[in-house]
């Protein structure tokens, strides 16, 4: 190992490429490519401010309120909310619920919507298509998957259905829904001096043991990016791309900024594609802002796994406005995430019922209060109430993430919890498992809740989160062991012989196997007796 501060000898990959040209995409792409739903089950790349129920229901009573205002629209097509870069899927299946919920409150079918789950990648499509928790819904005809790729925008062909989409064949306007995918996407950096402005060029270098590497993942990690600044390679033709670049001329000076062109012109393709046009959902780090959206410094990547940017919203906003559009985003300042709505419909104050319900879960206390809300709350658990416990796993809509990391305190009050406090935990914990996505993350959820409804005697719940375990993690000794002991403490040896045998066969030399396998043998034998 090299002592601290040794210098590390470096190599050129690229030098003098314009910045949304750069290599640095194509490994980007590469890594979401060769990762697939990996990239979320492990963590590298986050998702759970993004991906979490209080999130998933500010969305969903938006397309609630959106598929109201619709009444004059044809009544035949359904409405289509289509999601870009789906990742690991798990947003697109809370919506899917909360939809569901809602629909149940109001006696509203779930088939009057169409959820469209798309990337640019077939690897994560594989995946969506095979997950147990989607089947359902697939069968309903309720939700179905695509490939969009914002480098090369086209129709979409629905791969459960087989039907396509092409431009104008929509008639409501469709619904887009974008978290955590602009800020990955290539972007111009324009630098901005003198009422002019420059295009940026890259220069990559990484450390010349990686030359010949086509591990993406250690190239996005290990890259350095310097720019330099020239003229921009020939013209614009979008007239808001044009009007906006003067725009900034006028009012920056030695400044970068990002400018999301291939972000507007893929939301420019998918408004054509219903003569309703379409209402776009965000969630990202960016602003609208243009004083928090530029820098007398070139902005560097954020690297985790892959890597990202902070998206120019104020571009995007400019480019709605241009065509008659509405934009909506909070009027404060954001903690972590910053969320907008653009109306991009022919009529955008039409939509009443929309713009309501935009300003009670988006434009006032809205899901990153939550996320910073929790993040404060966590901190305070051990000396928090029951009461306060609960209310806090219902601001969050029974979000199982935060229940895991409250257990901990629970397991701690466990002695003393009323009657009344399990059951609400109990019922708090069930819905939250209904909502809850798999995807084989590292952590087990479902064997903690088992235990803790183990310590708890709720020795039923145990066992229905224990075959959950065995359902996702397969038939590890440890679950299958507790769950054996569940029936045991229920008087049900009959069913936890099986169990036991099962473990024994691998672990013939465990002492705790043998002990308990005697007593089931034993209370066995004395019933039958």
């Amino acid at each position: 190992m090299l002592p601290p501060g040794t210098p590390v000898e470096t190599i050129v990959l690229e030098q003098g490429q314009l910045f949304s040209q750069s290599v640095i995409w194509q490994w980007q792409r590469r890594y979401f490519m060769e990762k697939g739903p990996a990239a979320w089950q492990t963590g590298e790349v986050p998702q759970y401010i993004t991906s979490n129920p209080s999130m998933a229901n500010a969305y969903a009573e938006m397309a609630f309120a959106v598929m109201l205002d619709c009444q004059d629209y044809e009544q035949e097509q359904p409405l289509y909310l289509i999601e870009l870069g789906g990742g690991s899927g798990r947003f697109a299946f809370q919506v899917l619920r909360q939809l569901e919920k809602l629909g149940h409150i109001a006696g509203v079918p779930l088939t009057l919507f169409r959820y469209l789950l798309t990337d640019f990648t077939q690897h994560n499509i594989n995946f969506w298509s095979t997950h147990p928790s989607f089947a359902h819904y697939c069968e309903q005809g309720v939700l179905d998957f695509s490939l969009f790729d914002f480098q090369q925008p086209d129709k979409l062909v629905l791969q459960v259905s087989g039907a396509q989409i092409n431009s104008g064949d929509l008639h409501k306007p469709t619904i887009v829904i974008a978290n955590y995918v602009f800020d990955s996407v290539p972007a111009e950096l324009v630098y901005f001096k003198d009422g002019g402005w420059e295009a940026c060029y890259n220069t990559i270098t990484v450390p010349a043991s990686m030359e010949g590497s086509e591990d993406a993942a250690a190239l996005l990690q290990t890259a350095l990016c310097r720019y330099d600044r020239g003229p921009m390679p020939g013209t614009f033709s979008n007239p808001w791309l044009n009007d906006l670049l003067h725009d900034y001329a006028k009012r920056l000076q030695s400044v970068y900024t990002l400018i999301p062109l291939q972000v507007v012109q893929s939301i420019d393709y998918l408004r054509g594609l219903s003569s309703g046009g379409c209402i776009l959902l965000t969630a990202d780090k960016g602003d609208y802002r243009l004083e928090n959206i530029t820098r007398n410094t070139a902005p560097s990547p954020v690297k985790h796994g892959s890597i990202s940017l902070s998206v120019n919203y104020h571009a995007m906003a400019h480019y709605c406005r241009s065509l008659g559009g509405e934009v909506y985003y909070r009027p404060f300042q954001h903690a972590s995430l910053h969320i907008g709505c653009l109306m991009l419909t022919p009529n955008p104050l039409s939509f009443s019922l929309t713009r309501m319900a935009w300003q009670r879960h988006m434009g006032g206390f809205n899901p990153d209060d939550y996320f910073t809300i929790t993040q404060w709350a966590i901190k305070q658990l051990g000396s928090m109430s029951m009461e306060e416990i609960n209310a806090l796993i219902r601001l969050g809509y029974a979000d199982i993430q935060l229940i895991k990391k409250v257990l901990p305190v629970l397991t701690q009050k466990i002695n003393s919890l009323r009657k009344t406090d399990l059951q609400g935990l109990r019922q708090l914990m069930h819905s939250a498992w209904e909502d809850y996505f798999p995807l084989a993350e590292e952590e087990d959820i479902a064997f903690d809740f088992g235990m803790f409804m183990y310590r708890a005697g709720d020795y039923a719940s145990a066992i229905f989160y224990f075959t959950r375990s065995v359902m996702v993690y397969g038939p590890d000794g440890g679950t299958l062991f507790n769950m054996a002991k569940s029936y045991m403490a229920l008087e049900q040896p009959e069913a936890a012989l099986p169990i036991l045998e099962t473990i024994y066969k691998h672990r013939p030399d465990d002492e705790s196997v043998h002990a308990l396998m005697a007593e089931c043998k034993n209370k066995l034998t004395a019933v039958s007796v």
